[in-house]
């Protein structure tokens, strides 16, 4: 879920009289409806019972915390002016998908079960907490020079990069369908228009371009074929359990231990992340003490 702190709120909470609301958050309800489809999200491919029903209250307790952290969150993004352009969000949602195997992630969302509007939603939300949360924590002092440079002297294994291949792929559903692909490359198609019109997988839309993945990520077919294959030539038909694919390497990075430039924006993320913590701590104890929340214990322990 998109719970942004663990911590489980507290404090005493009158309940509310409306049957259709599991809580109220400065007057913004949380309904039955929302819990309910929360809760599925997390009981996805768990049908057996939760346990003894404290074990269960428990389990709804941390679910509404979360919808009320959430309502709170969404307030005070309101208040601060923040927004998710349409840009963003569908830039956000391609690398999303990218990181799935096709049609994956459509499986995964039925599973939940989540719409893709919701997902949508809920992508949106997680954009805009990040936002909230950078701008609650800005103006920590960052590190010295001195700092960095010894947490990069005393963390050597952290910044040894494997090797990267930049990859182009097609993915078809046949094996006669990788042929035909590869009798298209020798007439002079080029490998882009080719992708954009017969691969099935989301990055068809750029030509095939995977990006630099990590050596060893890909199936063990496809890390085989592409062990020798020359820079720019399109390997032979690869099948895995995704597909048929022609792949083809465009750059490789050799593996390499990261510069202190390099290594640097990483280590002043490690070194603020406790100072950045903090500060979200004390932000979130203000807004809290400000908040007016009621909770429906009646209606939280009938469901189930």
């Amino acid at each position: 879920g998109l719970a942004v702190f663990a911590a489980i709120l507290s404090g005493g909470c009158t309940s509310s009289a409306e049957r259709n609301a599991v809580a109220r958050v400065n007057g913004e309800t949380v309904t039955l409806d929302e819990f309910r489809s929360r809760m599925r999200e997390y009981q996805v491919g768990n049908n057996r019972p939760l346990g003894p029903s404290e074990e269960l209250l428990e389990f709804k307790k941390r679910v509404l915390n979360e919808l009320v952290e959430e309502k709170m969150m969404l307030a005070e993004a309101s208040r601060r002016k923040l927004e998710v352009s349409p840009e963003e969000l569908d830039r956000t949602l391609k690398e999303v998908e990218h990181d799935y195997p096709s049609g994956e992630l459509d499986e995964t969302l039925k599973a939940k079960p989540m719409s893709k509007a919701r997902f949508r939603e809920r992508m949106r939300m997680k954009l805009l907490f990040e936002k909230l949360i950078a701008q609650v924590t800005k103006g920590i002092p960052l590190p010295s020079e001195d700092a960095i440079k010894r947490y990069y002297d005393t963390h050597p294994d952290d910044f040894r990069k494997e090797e990267q291949l930049h990859l182009q792929q097609i993915v078809v559903k046949t094996e006669e369908d990788g042929n035909k692909i590869l009798e298209e490359l020798k007439k002079d198609q080029t490998f882009e228009s080719l992708a954009q019109t017969y691969s099935f997988t989301p990055e068809s839309s750029q030509g095939g371009d995977l990006g630099f993945v990590n050596k060893g990520v890909m199936p063990s077919a496809i890390e085989d074929a592409l062990a020798k294959l020359p820079i720019g030539k399109p390997s032979p038909v690869i099948a895995t359990d995704y597909g048929f694919h022609v792949v083809r390497v465009l750059e490789r990075k050799p593996a390499h231990q990261q510069s202190l430039d390099e290594a640097k924006p990483t280590i002043v993320r490690i070194l603020t992340q406790a100072d950045r913590e903090k500060q979200l701590v004390a932000w979130r104890e203000g807004v809290l003490s400000r908040a007016k929340i009621e909770r429906n214990h009646v209606l939280l322990a009938e469901i189930n």
